[in-house]
């Protein structure tokens, strides 16, 4: 009888601490899946500040080459042209 009780008891106690650290491994696991979550949201918003930015170099490029073709006919000039065109604008 004493082993009995003591084999339960054993067995009671084995399963205490399995739940014990299955509870803990939940947790872990609650920890990455929010970890993970939040590491996905700054790649979004590093994404969108990504293509911002790609967006805005692609807008002074154009200013640029705009400028330097206006810089070519302005050079393809002569300097009565220059001054006249100044002039009008």
């Amino acid at each position: 009888m004493k082993f009995l009780l003591i084999v339960i008891l054993i067995l009671l106690i084995i399963v205490f601490i399995l739940f014990l650290l299955l509870k803990s491994k939940t947790k872990k696991l609650k920890e990455n899946e929010t970890y993970i979550e939040q590491l996905k949201t700054d790649s979004n918003n590093k994404q969108i500040h990504i293509n911002n930015l790609t967006e805005e170099l692609n807008i002074e490029k154009e200013k640029q080459r705009k400028l330097i073709q206006k810089l070519q006919d302005i050079s393809d000039m002569s300097i009565d042209d220059v001054l006249s065109e100044l002039q009008n604008n």
